[in-house]
């Protein structure tokens, strides 16, 4: 059966990502999910989140609001991004955002494949992050 959650359903997680504002809306406990977890992330101005990578995932992006600034790879090759645009990340590619704006907030959906919950996918972090 189908399940219908709006983000402003879901207790904000402050924690997995420094300074964003994260709302996984499908994953294991919110809907029984097994092979996809998807989420709602608010970029606030002037905020980066620290590189990482997925070990067990792919990730995927939707731009919303704001442009930003997209990090790949080791040597965190940059790429800005606006709304509209959708982001492919391969299992285990290094990969960081950033709102360069100082004055709007950023908005994304994102998604991780063929896992239940952000704690399969083995989100590694590689650097500190930036707010703390």
């Amino acid at each position: 059966m189908a399940t219908i959650i709006s983000k402003d359903q879901i207790t904000p997680d402050l924690d997995y990502e420094k300074g964003l504002d994260i709302r996984i809306g499908i994953n294991d406990s919110t809907c029984g999910s097994k092979e996809l977890t998807m989420g709602y992330t608010i970029i606030p101005p002037g905020v980066r989140n620290p590189a990482h990578y997925h070990p067990n995932a792919e990730a995927g992006f939707f731009i919303l609001q704001g442009e930003l600034n997209v990090y790949i790879g080791e040597k965190r090759e940059l790429t800005r991004v606006k709304p509209g645009t959708f982001v492919h990340v391969r299992k285990g590619e290094i990969h960081g955002i950033e709102n360069p704006n100082q004055k709007e907030p950023a908005a994304l959906i994102f998604a991780y494949g063929n896992v239940p919950n952000k704690e399969a996918s083995g989100t590694t972090f590689v650097e500190e992050p930036w707010v703390k």
